[in-house]
């Protein structure tokens, strides 16, 4: 069970704050304690989903989105099996016990009560897109693929892959084209080498043509991402959040805030001033380069042809597949394929 002191969030904390801790604390849920480790509600990862996509600022504070009525125990479980039965009924994620002034004695966690080593169950496989070029990191590219330009002296797709395998995930298969011989000489020297399959192209075929190969070697669903971005994210809860909401097609989204350094003008819908906005922010959902699809999203490349994810997005959409956002805080991703963010977490801990 993690440290209880992680599983706590304060009512004056941001809904950013909250993405992070959830992010650590590989659960679900976080406890939202006032003074003296009062309870006050509980936070899901779900309720902040929702905030992010009612567009909610994320510097903004929780307590307008937390559950004022959470569930808990007053007096403790008289055996481990009446807990496993709360936790099978309700399907929570943990439960409080608190005393009569509603003040916290101790959290159950369902991963402690099953015993259940967090993340070791997801069995589907990771397609990795690593057969470009790489234009945006030349000259370094010139030399090396550029899934093995290194993050802390380790090669970022090895620490993808890595990532991953935290979570239960076995399979892996790769895209390659550009410098394909180096990166394959690279995994023959790894114990990652059994748990590779290499989808070869023999021409370019954009962010999403090379999955046409896929559909032979996956079930059910589909781990994708790029080979150029870092996640720090609970990947179990991106799963659940797939399967339980029977989406076709989820991507992972961030939201981005940008500010324009320059007065806006507003005008009404006879195209006369209203009235100036200075130096305007705008929020938007960025998509981050992960998603999980399922077999039907894959029958819809019928042959193998270029194809960008985005253009797949589009093809999913006017075929009525359920899409789903899954949005996390810019904080728990880096696109480490464009030289400043490279060169910022080149040292990355």
């Amino acid at each position: 069970m993690p440290k209880k002191v992680n599983l706590f969030i304060d009512a004056k904390k941001s809904i950013k704050d909250c993405i992070n801790k959830l992010n650590i604390t590989g659960l679900k849920t976080l406890i939202v304690v006032g003074k003296e480790n009062k309870l006050l509600g509980t936070i899901s990862d779900g309720d902040v989903r929702k905030s992010i996509i009612k567009n909610q600022d994320i510097e903004r504070s929780i307590k307008n989105i937390y559950q004022k009525k959470p569930f808990f125990l007053k007096e403790e479980p008289k055996n481990i099996e009446e807990l496993k039965q709360l936790f099978i009924k309700f399907q929570f994620d943990i439960i409080p016990l608190i005393n009569n002034k509603q003040r916290l004695i101790k959290i159950y966690s369902r991963n402690s009560v099953f015993d259940n080593q967090f993340g070791k169950n997801i069995k589907i496989p990771l397609f990795i897109l690593a057969g470009g070029e790489g234009n945006r990191m030349r000259p370094f590219t010139n030399v090396l693929p550029k899934p093995l330009l290194p993050i802390n002296g380790q090669p970022i797709i090895e620490n993808i892959i890595e990532k991953f395998m935290n979570y239960g995930v076995e399979k892996f298969l790769i895209s390659v084209n550009y410098k394909k011989e180096i990166l394959k000489a690279f995994f023959d020297q790894t114990s990652l080498k059994k748990k590779i399959i290499y989808i070869r192209e023999n021409q370019p075929l954009g962010t999403a043509g090379s999955l046409y190969y896929t559909k032979e070697k996956v079930k059910n669903n589909l781990f994708v991402t790029n080979c150029d971005v870092l996640f720090m994210i609970n990947y179990m809860s991106l799963y659940e959040f797939h399967t339980s909401n029977n989406y076709d097609m989820t991507i992972v989204v961030s939201k981005k805030n940008f500010q324009i350094p320059y007065g806006t003008c507003e005008v009404n819908s006879k195209n006369q001033f209203k009235k100036i906005i200075e130096k305007p922010k705008i929020n938007l959902l960025a998509n981050t380069g992960l998603y999980i699809l399922n077999k039907k999203i894959l029958k819809l490349i019928k042959y193998p042809k270029y194809l960008d994810m985005t253009d797949l997005i589009t093809l999913s959409k006017k075929n009525k597949m359920r899409i789903g956002l899954f949005p996390i805080s810019e904080d728990c991703w880096i696109d480490v394929g464009q030289w400043d963010q490279y060169k910022k977490n080149i040292d990355l801990t």
